[in-house]
């Protein structure tokens, strides 16, 4: 899938240096207009899994298409609070009235991602309560609502001039595998926030990719890493711990959250994660962060006892009987 490999570009690029946060603000890309895979998403809105339901909402809307508005205002009758919610933001987004309330419901004690949606829907259908509306938007907590909110109050919000979403064309014509073909999509909307160097962009962009495929092991790595990047370190910490959640079997995912307790000091943590995700499955190099953190966590018996594990397991890298070395002769000097 062309946004996967995408995907591995925009973390090396994070890794190397972050930008400064873009000053004007551009609404989202319009990614899913005159899509193909839009076809099979009221079918969607049937279907018996509520995230299944609310992904398809959200997409519907995100096509900019009326004709889709009937099946949403159906939806907002939906026993799910999130598929109604998505319902109404996207029949606000269509600017169809009958999405107003479900939207201005969106807007309060839900995640900031969506609430940010919520509010672009609500400015876009506009009305006489949008004053309102945007005046709740520039007290949130959240920097990228209160951002747009501000722009809309002065009339400074722009779009994309011109968008190519790459042919995505999907193969299949269920409702999970093409919202997996939408969430690539979204993923490659990330690409054109990080060359205006938007990052809270880019993570509305991957929250909603996560809603859409919730298995996209990689995807909660690197949005673990953006939220790190600005400084929103809880945040940070619960997306890997979803990452973990949702793919309980993956190793990768496993390895990703011990790499963040690593690269903040928690190293017992990261032992813990490391320990895992070798029994999972990770094989050598990636052991050797393993032991590693054993070490700085200032339990060198156990890193060597690692390093002699990890040289049993790969006899030809050369690396792990260089530790084993060193680490003997450390403990038997401070024996």
């Amino acid at each position: 899938m062309i946004a996967r490999r995408r995907l591995a570009v925009v973390a090396v690029a994070l890794w190397v240096a972050l930008p400064a946060l873009a000053e004007a603000h551009r609404l989202p890309a319009p990614m899913f207009e005159g899509w193909d895979g839009a076809e099979i998403m009221p079918v969607g809105l049937d279907d018996s899994e509520p995230t299944v339901r609310a992904g398809c909402a959200f997409v519907l809307g995100q096509t900019g298409d009326p004709r889709h508005a009937d099946a949403l205002a159906k939806a907002l009758d939906d026993p799910d609070r999130g598929v109604r919610m998505w319902a109404g933001i996207s029949l606000a987004w269509l600017r169809d009235k009958r999405g107003l309330h479900a939207a201005r419901a969106a807007g309060v004690g839900t995640r900031w991602w969506m609430r940010y949606y919520a509010l672009v829907a609500l400015w876009r259908l506009g009305g006489s309560g949008l004053e309102r509306d945007l005046a709740q938007g520039l007290r949130d907590p959240d920097p990228l609502v209160r951002e747009f909110a501000s722009a809309a109050s002065t009339g400074e919000v722009e779009a994309w001039d011109e968008v190519a979403p790459p042919d995505t064309t999907p193969g299949e014509r269920e409702p999970v595998p093409v919202l997996e073909e939408a969430a690539a999509l979204l993923v490659a909307e990330t690409d054109l926030w990080f060359h205006v160097g938007d990052y809270r962009q880019c993570l509305r962009a991957q929250e909603a990719a996560l809603m859409l495929d919730a298995t996209w092991v990689e995807l909660y790595g690197v949005n673990g890493w953006v939220y790190w990047s600005l400084g929103r370190e809880t945040e940070a910490l619960g997306a890997y711990r979803r990452g973990v959640g949702i793919n309980p079997g993956d190793w990768s995912a496993r390895f990703d959250l011990g790499q963040h307790y690593y690269r903040t000091g928690k190293y017992d943590a990261a032992a813990r994660e490391f320990k895992r995700a070798r029994e999972l499955g990770c094989g050598a190099p990636l052991s050797h962060r393993h032991a590693h953190a054993l070490e700085k966590a200032g339990r060198p018996a156990e890193s060597l006892a690692v390093w002699r594990e990890v040289a049993a397991e790969e006899p030809d890298d050369h690396i792990p009987p260089h530790h084993i070395k060193r680490l003997a002769a450390l403990l038997e000097v401070d024996g």
